[in-house]
């Protein structure tokens, strides 16, 4: 299965094909690059969705998709982090958009500071 990552970026999503390329590209773009992403396709009834997510994946191989039926976003995120290897977890929401140091910053904070076990970031709502 290859080395473990650093991070596992785990995001579940249910349609939400219109706004889910631009937080693919914005996960994708982080300035840390030792990451896996998982994508969590919960049940999506819109076909945009299988095929944004397979083209990505067909040229960034950090991006792991896992197709299941719809269970709700807790439930796909619970099967995300199962299948997470990274030593960290991040999340992200369909939607969401990372400024490109988020994953670096946060890692830093954390490696620093080994006695801390969560870290956030500020949120703008746009």
């Amino acid at each position: 299965m290859g080395e473990v990552p650093a991070i596992s970026v785990v995001m579940g999503v249910c349609n939400d094909a219109d706004i889910l390329p631009e937080t693919l590209a914005s996960v994708l773009a982080q300035t840390e690059r030792d990451f896996e992403f998982i994508v969590v396709d919960d049940g999506s009834s819109d076909p945009r969705v299988g095929e944004i997510l397979a083209d990505v994946a067909r040229r960034d191989a950090r991006l792991r998709v896992v197709t299941k039926s719809n269970e709700g976003l807790t439930r796909a995120l619970i099967d995300g982090c199962a299948a997470a290897r990274g030593t960290y977890v991040a999340r992200v929401d369909a939607g969401d958009v990372m400024v490109p140091d988020r994953l670096a910053r946060q890692k830093a904070m954390l490696d620093a500071h080994p006695d801390v076990v969560l870290v956030t970031c500020w949120t703008e709502f746009c």
